[in-house]
């Protein structure tokens, strides 16, 4: 009998036990980006992709057996809405947060980010104007000034020296410093910007008018700083004119919808990359498919930056046992370097990224990598 009511309390406790890890509370992570409208693909894609990350980390038991809960926002594209919504975390005690996706939402919002008790961790938010600073805003993609080289590199490789600029007002603090940089690299190896012209709403009007100004400049290759919904529609205004000027486009551009949008459009543009579909890894090939069967199609830059951030927001949480903000914050810096799907990246003191982009070519309807 006392032999029996000993294995009754092991039991017990045992039960007890089970029980508690399975009630833990969960961690509530955040994700806000524009996630309606014609400029949602990057925010989109961006959530699949930390999605797909959440299935994975739940399903092998979540982090030290508590499940990940995702919060999502829409910031609408909206500067106001954005900075309404880092209150709207706070208030849900939610201290990380994914995003934003592009760099006029994040720009808008670090100042009120910074006097909040949250994270930031931005995926494809590539502005100059937030490097090197100490803040609550991390980054998992590198910034502007590498796009700019990469794709003068190509222009210089290809002979195209005078360029027509196309450029969305919009997505400040991205847009500009893209200009800037690509016009001093341009200079610097020969070439030249003719014209320039900035549009904030792209109306039948405004998308004819500056077509029409960018025929009459001339020059061999036009330069679209533009989502990939406004560069497929100034492609296919060319491409009715017969303009000959070879089209490229920054890693903002380098989405799905400019392949289906864009069609024979955009046939030939060089745009700036961040996924080799040829890469020999394992993990990227394991993942993608498993992203592929999910959503239907390949992963995006924005879908597999997203997951590296998800991924590496668990293992600071393992690493110091804590999913409080600043301790996020603190054990991702320290841990420095991370295993990512197809390379390894770093974030350094400051939250800034230096990954390698790359630029590739569509062809066929399939992006072809040249660089």
């Amino acid at each position: 009998m006392k032999k029996c009511r000993i294995l009754s309390l092991l039991a017990l406790v045992i039960l007890l036990s089970l029980t508690a890890c399975g009630n833990k509370e969960p961690i509530q992570i955040g994700i806000v980006g524009t996630m309606s409208g014609s400029s949602s693909d990057l925010a989109v894609t961006g959530r699949r992709g930390v999605e797909l990350a959440v299935k994975e980390i739940n399903k092998d038991g979540g982090i030290d057996g508590r499940m990940i809960e995702l919060v999502i926002k829409d910031d609408k594209n909206d500067p106001e809405v954005a900075i309404s919504l880092v209150d709207a975390f706070v208030d849900e005690d939610v201290q990380l947060v994914i995003g934003h996706y592009t760099s006029g939402m994040m720009t808008a919002v670090v100042d009120k980010v910074n006097s909040a008790n949250v994270l930031y961790l931005g995926p494809t938010v590539s502005a100059d104007e937030l490097s090197g600073r100490d803040d609550h805003f991390l980054r998992f993609i590198a910034s502007t000034k590498e796009q700019a080289q990469v794709l003068t590199s190509v222009a210089n490789d290809f002979d195209h020296k005078k360029f027509v600029v196309v450029i969305d007002e919009k997505n400040e603090g991205f847009n500009k410093a893209l200009y800037n940089n690509f016009a001093e690299n341009l200079t610097a190896v020969g070439g030249e910007v003719l014209a320039t012209y900035y549009y904030t709403e792209l109306s039948k009007v405004t998308l004819d008018e500056i077509c029409e100004a960018s025929c009459d400049a001339g020059g061999d290759g036009m330069f679209i700083i533009s989502n990939a919904s406004d560069f497929s529609l100034f492609a296919q205004k060319f491409y009715k004119n017969d303009s000959k000027m070879q089209l490229y486009g920054p890693l903002w551009a380098h989405t799905s919808d400019l392949l289906m949008f864009g069609g024979e459009a955009v046939e030939d543009a060089f745009i700036v990359g961040a996924v080799d579909y040829e890469s020999v890894s394992v993990e990227f090939n394991r993942v993608n498919l498993l992203y592929k069967a999910t959503y239907g199609s390949d992963m995006t830059f924005s879908s597999m930056y997203s997951y590296e951030t998800l991924m590496a927001i668990r293992d600071a949480i393992v690493r110091g046992d804590s999913d409080q903000w600043n301790d996020v914050k603190t054990n991702i810096i320290e841990i420095g370097t991370f295993e990512g799907l197809q390379d390894n990246y770093t974030i350094d003191g400051f939250g800034d990224n230096s990954r390698e982009y790359i630029v590739e070519r569509v062809v066929e309807g399939n992006y072809k990598r040249i660089k």
